[in-house]
């Protein structure tokens, strides 16, 4: 059977969603399938792809298989590169090799590819597709309310002792922002450019412009977003963006790459008292990073490691094959929004 590919319509969004809850066992209503979000991942206007960034395999007149690339342009030392991240990738099981076929097909016109966790058969799959492991992506939060330790309903012994644990996690003193430093909300076009990655001799970093900054700030899963600059008293040394998810606030992005770890802890203080101030009623903050001293920063003024990932690549330049380290955050993928 001959299997066609070709971009997604909007007239496709009911037998995607169907192709989805039928391969994920996703319940009906949940987030990803929610129409104003699809819209928002594959056809609303981008500023760094034109057209349907959804994809589809027809075989007999029917979806078999749906991906949609979440954009990432590269900055290198060779110029920009334009890769993306594969998300929603989903294929009728009864089509052997659908689901390869369509990320075959998405992969032609881009430098490379990006997957960060996923989960064990998807892993195999990229896998075996050729995709290699760069570095680890950390996954870092911290309780912002004493409810938030409390939310499980199960007091089993093994959440009774979390939820002691993050009591005390929440009332350890944590560092306080350095006398000469400050931080003010702003409007995404007042980040100074500065602030966002420029090119690195030994790293790729996702690229940033305020445009980017405006269409993530478009999803329509967030509650509440807004961005910040911090700052010494001489000069501003970074911004971050935060948006609420249900009961989260997520760190989805910071600059500027190559962040010391004395400057992460200052972005992580920062994150924490906007985020209490701002959001009151968010329970938790999250964030990720690929960067070891911002991790280390973040982890000195607060946050705790919860998990590790993979992120893992697959190169179809030479110039991608020839970078090993990566600079992502969360809006990298579609994690800021789920």
């Amino acid at each position: 059977m001959q299997l066609r590919g070709r971009p997604s319509q909007l007239e496709d969004r009911e037998a995607i969603t169907e192709l989805m809850r039928r391969s994920l066992d996703l319940r009906p209503g949940g987030a990803a399938t929610e129409p104003s979000f699809q819209d928002w991942k594959y056809w609303a206007p981008h500023p760094l792809y034109a057209g349907s960034r959804g994809y589809v395999l027809d075989a007999n007149e029917r979806i078999v298989s749906h991906g949609a690339r979440w954009p990432i342009r590269m900055r290198t030392r060779f110029g920009d590169l334009d890769t993306f991240h594969l998300i929603d990738w989903v294929a009728d099981p009864a089509m052997p090799g659908a689901g390869m076929k369509l990320l075959r097909d998405c992969a032609k016109s881009a430098a490379g590819v990006f997957a960060i966790g996923g989960s064990p058969a998807s892993q195999k799959v990229i896998s075996a597709f050729g995709f290699k492991a760069a570095h680890e992506v950390w996954d870092l939060r911290r309780p912002l309310l004493l409810q938030s330790v409390f939310d499980d309903a199960d007091k089993n012994l093994r959440s009774a002792a979390s939820s002691v644990r993050n009591a005390v996690w929440r009332f350890i003193p944590r560092a306080n922002i350095k006398q000469g430093w400050a931080y003010q909300p702003v409007q995404v076009s007042e980040i100074p450019e500065s602030c966002f990655p420029p090119a690195s001799s030994d790293e790729a970093a996702s690229a940033r412009d305020a445009s980017l900054l405006t269409y993530v700030s478009t999803c329509p899963r967030f509650k509440q977003v807004q961005a910040y600059v911090f700052n010494d008293a001489s000069d501003s040394a970074g911004y971050f963006l935060l948006a609420q998810v249900g009961r989260e606030v997520r760190l989805i992005d910071f600059g500027p790459a190559d962040m010391d770890a004395e400057t992460a802890q200052i972005l992580g203080v920062c994150s924490q008292m906007a985020a209490r101030l701002d959001f009151p009623q968010a329970a938790t903050i999250v964030t990720v990073t690929t960067e070891s001293a911002v991790r280390g920063g973040l982890l000195a003024s607060g946050f705790r490691e919860h998990r590790r990932k993979s992120l893992r690549v697959l190169p179809m330049t030479a110039a991608m094959r020839s970078i090993t380290k990566f600079r992502v955050t969360m809006i990298d993928w579609d994690a800021a929004c789920l």
